[in-house]
């Protein structure tokens, strides 16, 4: 087993492992579905409402499913496996890191087949941590090996294929390990244990 998480608000469980994705109902003590991948999932991320489920492939491909139907796609060309995966609140926008690569996909509607990505664009070291702001699904803080945290954010307007560049952020030589938010405020765990708030407007 790989990841395991529990989606907000869902008496429900995913695991993922070699060759897929298994969710688990324990009220009912019952698995629920069970979601096939050509190989192992390195990062998990579920949407808020439930529906997709989203997982990173070592084989720096992302494999995603729609709960519903168990209905999958793909998305290739990341240079590096992806790790982290992250859905804001709304559910519509989801992160994800490669190397110094940041991307937000758009799951609106049919979900992100045959759209391109937004790349943030702006790190210079790769990416080790990122969280969305709670309650807010335009506001993403990020930080790298570099020990750079950089803000970004989602106008209305933004879509598919666009590119987007940091609004904020605070640079320093200290490694980014860990990343957590709350209503407006980032905070950072450093490698040499310190730990930094970042106030966002």
């Amino acid at each position: 087993m790989t990841n395991v998480l529990w989606p907000r608000g869902r008496l429900r469980v995913a695991a993922s492992a070699y060759q897929g994705v298994t969710i688990f109902e324990p009220e009912t003590d019952r698995i629920t579905n069970t979601l096939a991948a050509p190989g192992a999932i390195s990062g998990l991320a579920a949407a808020p409402n439930g529906r997709w489920i989203v997982g990173g492939s070592q084989d720096a491909t992302l494999h995603g499913w729609k709960v519903g139907d168990s209905a999958d796609f793909e998305m290739h060309g990341f240079p590096a496996t992806v790790s982290h995966l992250a859905f804001e609140d709304s559910g519509r926008w989801m992160a994800c890191e490669s190397a110094e690569v940041l991307t937000c996909w758009d799951f609106s509607g049919p979900g992100p087949t045959g759209r391109a990505g937004v790349v943030c664009t702006g790190h210079q070291a790769s990416v080790t941590a990122f969280a969305w702001l709670p309650g807010d699904r335009r506001t993403l803080i990020s930080g790298d090996t570099d020990g750079t945290v950089l803000v970004w954010r989602i106008d209305p307007s933004t879509g598919p294929g666009d590119e987007l560049r940091p609004v904020g952020g605070a640079r320093d030589e200290d490694p980014v390990t860990a990343i957590t938010t709350d209503r407006d405020t980032a905070y950072t765990a450093r490698r040499s244990g310190r730990i930094d708030a970042l106030a966002v407007a």
